[in-house]
């Protein structure tokens, strides 16, 4: 749930509370058990955003979201990277964090030893995504994210935080080239050596050019067939 004026596939569709919130339903209405709701577009180019901005983005839908959960079964997670951010979160009341830098500022590392909600730490090379910045291409990209993927579980283990909260995103789209993705969802079952849940989020991405010229949009399909 991209409450953005500037996300790749769907920019402003849903940037009013209105809107946010009425696709949320639809989501949920269609089997949805979690709703990742994100204010700060990770694009190639994108800027990043303020907290306040942020922050006003996300605090009507998140207490919609609130609101909805009383009549509806579902979790809210938050797509933040900002520590200040995730904590107004908390105190509203959300049921994972999300984090796109993979928990890599010490503040986001301190409030996940605060909390008992489940973390999604995700492989990046940077945020928002550089173009032209990948994986080294000589090397194997599915060892490359089990070796830092390793870690990470280490380092949160060090941090006092249960391997049993952990899901690992392996960053499809960010910081691999196209042959990369591919090659990285073709072998994803390797990943289950980390013995943690896995979230893949492939949905309408770039790598999918090599396969269609459809543009982002109009790629559920493919989306779909993977």
């Amino acid at each position: 749930l991209n409450v953005t004026p500037d996300s790749f596939s769907d920019a402003g569709c849903y940037a009013r509370p209105e809107e946010a919130l009425g696709h949320a339903r639809m989501l949920i209405d269609s089997g949805a058990t979690i709703v990742d709701i994100g204010a700060e577009s990770t694009r190639p180019g994108a800027e990043q955003v303020g907290l306040s901005v942020e922050w006003a983005r996300l605090e009507p839908v998140l207490h919609g979201l609130k609101d909805l959960q009383s009549e509806q079964s579902f979790r809210v997670s938050l797509d933040s990277r900002n520590p200040d951010t995730v904590r107004r979160a908390l105190d509203v009341g959300i049921d994972l964090i999300n984090d796109v830098t993979g928990f890599s500022d010490p503040a986001m590392l301190e409030i996940a030893q605060g909390t008992d909600v489940p973390l999604v730490f995700m492989h990046s090379l940077s945020i928002p995504v550089v173009k032209g910045e990948f994986i080294p291409r000589d090397s194997d990209p599915v060892q490359f994210l089990k070796d830092w993927g390793q870690d990470k579980l280490e380092s949160f283990d060090r941090s006092g935080i249960s391997h049993r909260r952990l899901i690992f995103d392996p960053g499809i789209g960010f910081g691999k080239t196209s042959q990369q993705n591919w090659q990285i969802l073709g072998r994803v079952d390797e990943l289950y050596e980390l013995e943690t849940p896995l979230l893949i989020g492939h949905s309408r991405k770039s790598f999918f050019e090599l396969v269609t010229d459809k543009p982002s949009e109009e790629r559920d399909a493919e989306t779909l067939e993977l």
